[in-house]
């Protein structure tokens, strides 16, 4: 029993032995970890946000905007297309990986902006029950005035957007429309595009051409205001053929009397630059392409009519 005794206390009296050797032998490790602090400001001009960095012990750096777009830059600049409020949050990744982030509202709703508090969405599903649910300030609507007696194809054009598409709904004869054409000018100006001869007060920048039997899958044309002669000449150029789906529809939905209801969307990416107050004219053409109907129609007299005044987001 005396051994076992004995034993044990040499056995502990060399670990403790060890424990004091190590400890005077060797200096103390000391990590120094350096975390990752995200932080940052924003100054606002317009819809043009300057992001500037402020914080400690960054490697890299990781933007979101709250719109879809993103970027690596410390400190970006970023252009929101609309008025709304944005979440902005910055992501930042420091020494051994860690990383910190901070979120910071984004307001430019201004009180006036169309869709700065509401948004557009149509499903291009045939219901149209959904067109109901557009705000009174973001929807155009033409209907054929009841003196018209010779271009009736076209009974009624509504016209909304959002962020990414111009949406369109469409009653019509089907028995006298071929084509449906929608002539965009992107900028409610005059200074550029084509004049024509159907409205008052608009230069078409933009020609959308689709086809009935096509499912309106339009030829896109640009006009060529070098060409144009100040607006009044044709002079369109083909920038996209049909198989590019710049127009999404629907089915066509008939109803009696041969007429039929379309909605479908434009997609707005194929208009570069396009305003937030934009004017639509619509043409249909039969057969013979000659012009069977038009929205908004003429004045009774005869004279010119203003195009569909659209706001955008």
């Amino acid at each position: 029993m005396k051994n076992i005794i004995l034993i044990s206390k040499l056995l502990l009296l060399t670990v403790v032995s060890f424990t004091i050797s190590s400890c005077s032998d060797d200096e103390p490790i000391q990590i120094a970890l350096y975390l990752p602090i995200a932080d940052f400001s924003h100054e606002d001009f317009d819809k043009k946000i300057v992001f500037t960095d402020k914080s400690e012990n960054a490697d890299s750096y990781y933007w979101t905007f709250g719109d879809g777009e993103t970027s690596t830059e410390q400190n970006p600049t970023h252009f929101y297309r609309t008025n709304k409020k944005f979440t902005a949050e910055l992501t930042i990744r420091g020494e051994k990986g860690k990383t910190s982030s901070k979120k910071m509202i984004i307001d430019l709703s201004d009180g006036n902006s169309p869709g700065g508090t509401e948004d557009v969405k149509i499903t291009l599903d045939g219901n149209f029950s959904d067109w109901l649910a557009v705000p009174a300030s973001m929807l155009a609507t033409s209907k054929i005035a009841s003196y018209v007696t010779d271009l009736v194809s076209l009974k009624e054009v509504k016209l909304c957007g959002n962020e990414d598409y111009l949406f369109f709904y469409i009653k019509a004869d089907g028995t006298k429309f071929n084509v449906v054409q929608f002539y965009i000018d992107k900028d409610n100006s005059e200074e550029s595009g084509f004049l024509g001869w159907s409205w008052a007060n608009m230069g078409a920048e933009f020609l959308f051409e689709g086809g009935k039997a096509e499912n309106l899958a339009p030829t896109v044309f640009e006009y060529d205001d070098a060409k144009g002669n100040g607006g009044t000449e044709w002079a369109w150029i083909e920038r996209y053929k049909p198989d590019s789906k710049a127009i999404e529809i629907s089915n066509f939905v008939a109803g009696e009397n041969n007429i039929v209801e379309v909605e479908g969307r434009i997609i707005r990416s194929f208009i570069p630059n396009l305003g937030r107050t934009i004017k639509v004219g619509v043409v249909g053409v039969n057969a013979e392409w000659a012009q069977s109907g038009l929205l908004p129609s003429k004045l009774e007299d005869g004279g010119l009519n203003q195009a569909m005044t659209v706001k955008l987001p």
